[in-house]
């Protein structure tokens, strides 16, 4: 067994333990062959970046989302931690992965002019919170942003953790802070069940409004506080 249940015990790593658990090797091969047709995406060696040289034009297909959106292939470095756990939010929650790589990649697409030779050092707010969301996502069920705490604790809420990087940092013994978003949805029943309506709720969201608009926030949630509730 490649982890330990130990490491995602808490309930908002409800999302991809089970998803963890079934991996024996971590090998490029198995997270495709376990994971792939879930996420609706292939899993694909991730290749040495191409050295440009100096002055030559960016290719904008090569850059990371935007191949993901055309080819529906997710470079994968082998035995890259980060990487695996990118693998693990995919096939939790495939539709609003999917929405949300397909509009980085506009974005990204749209932040490179013609000509340009390499990524402009800043990205739009819209741009930043997708980001956030990928990274540090939380998505909560049946609360909103002013009782989470307490819904939490009593159970009348519960909290998945979407984003990759705060399951890395749960496998490697590290707390870290949340971005939460907040859900009317029902919080009862088994894990696919609330999976799957969390999945639906941020895809359409994202497609609905092209993004995750400003007004709704993006609520600091330390992951501490819920494995506490749990």
């Amino acid at each position: 067994m490649l982890f330990a249940s130990r490491q995602l015990s808490a309930g908002c790593f409800d999302a991809v333990r089970d998803l963890a658990l079934g991996l024996r090797s971590g090998s490029f091969e198995e997270i495709d062959g376990e994971l792939g047709a879930r996420a609706g995406v292939r899993f694909v060696p991730q290749e040495p970046a191409a050295r440009r040289r100096r002055g030559q034009e960016l290719v904008v297909d090569d850059l990371y989302e935007v191949r993901i959106a055309a080819r529906r292939e997710v470079p994968t470095r082998p035995g890259n931690l980060h990487d695996l756990c990118n693998a693990l939010a995919w096939a939790a929650f495939p539709a609003s992965k999917w929405a949300l790589t397909c509009l980085v990649a506009a974005a990204q697409r749209s932040r490179v002019p013609s000509g340009a030779r390499r990524l402009p050092g800043s990205r739009t707010p819209a741009h930043d919170r997708l980001a956030l969301i990928d990274e540090g996502g939380v998505l909560v069920a049946g609360a909103a942003d002013g009782d989470a705490p307490e819904a939490l604790a009593s159970g009348r809420a519960r909290a998945l953790v979407f984003g990759h990087a705060l399951v890395e940092h749960a496998l490697t013994g590290r707390s870290g802070t949340g971005a939460a978003l907040f859900f009317p949805v029902d919080p009862s029943g088994s894990i696919d069940e609330l999976r799957r309506r969390l999945d639906d709720a941020l895809a359409t969201a994202l497609a609905r409004h092209g993004g995750w608009p400003a007004e709704a926030g993006l609520a600091r949630l330390p992951l501490a506080a819920l494995e506490a509730a749990a």
